[in-house]
């Protein structure tokens, strides 16, 4: 499984400079261009800076629904980070949920959004 999260979390990576019309976050099954199907019952949201920034920054964050441990990496990041919270065993990433809405565009540590830590 921490393939395909790498996996998606790479394709994004070649999508930082696109900027879309898209709910900010938003999952990536919503972001036009990005052709990658994730696995049954993982939830990918991407997260990035102000259209027309001189340069665009994201946050991606992914999380298998039955599982309790967020992944997430930015495109200032070369870390990926983690976060476990054994509350939200079985609960489907919502892009309103403060794991997600806590991030930073561009963020390279990762101190919003919970208690990330990389791995």
């Amino acid at each position: 499984m921490l393939k395909k999260v790498i996996l998606t979390l790479a394709v994004v990576a070649f999508m930082g400079g696109f900027s879309y019309a898209i709910t900010n976050p938003d999952t990536i099954d919503n972001v036009p261009g990005i052709n990658f199907k994730t696995s049954t019952n993982v939830i990918v949201c991407y997260k990035y800076d102000e259209v027309g920034a001189t340069s665009q920054n994201y946050a991606i964050a992914s999380k298998h629904t039955s599982g309790d441990t967020y992944y997430a990496t930015s495109n200032m990041s070369t870390a990926i980070f983690k976060l476990q919270d054994a509350t939200k065993k079985g609960v489907p990433m919502a892009i309103d949920a403060e794991e997600i809405t806590g991030l930073v565009a561009g963020d390279s540590l990762f101190t919003g959004g919970g208690e990330y830590v990389p791995m």
